[in-house]
């Protein structure tokens, strides 16, 4: 009777709650609010290329190319609810992923 722990090798502790803190200072890209509901803002201190919104499974659910600038705001409009994750490229060609909570 109980619960009895597995031993599994190799296996590593979970990660523990998101945060911006978690990119280190410097890491120069930003997504709020989050969770968010309506809208998702991001901002870059690099010029951003493209944004992708890909859900769990990794599919790209929405793709936006050529948004050259450093502060874009997307429209979560259609979007169910749950965890997503955005690509965000830089026109030099840097690949930054952020997760976000669409509620």
């Amino acid at each position: 009777p109980g619960i009895w722990p597995v031993a599994v090798m190799g296996l590593e502790n979970a990660p523990g709650e998101s945060s911006i803190d978690e990119y280190g200072p410097g890491s120069g890209l930003s997504v709020y609010p989050n969770p968010a509901r309506d809208k998702l803002r991001i901002t870059s201190e690099e010029s951003v290329e493209s944004i992708s919104v890909i859900n769990v499974v990794g599919s790209t659910i929405r793709h936006y190319k050529n948004v050259r600038g450093n502060d874009h705001v997307i429209s979560l409009d259609g979007i169910e609810p749950g965890i997503y994750f955005l690509e965000v490229l830089s026109t030099d060609k840097q690949k930054q992923i952020r997760r976000f909570v669409k509620r």
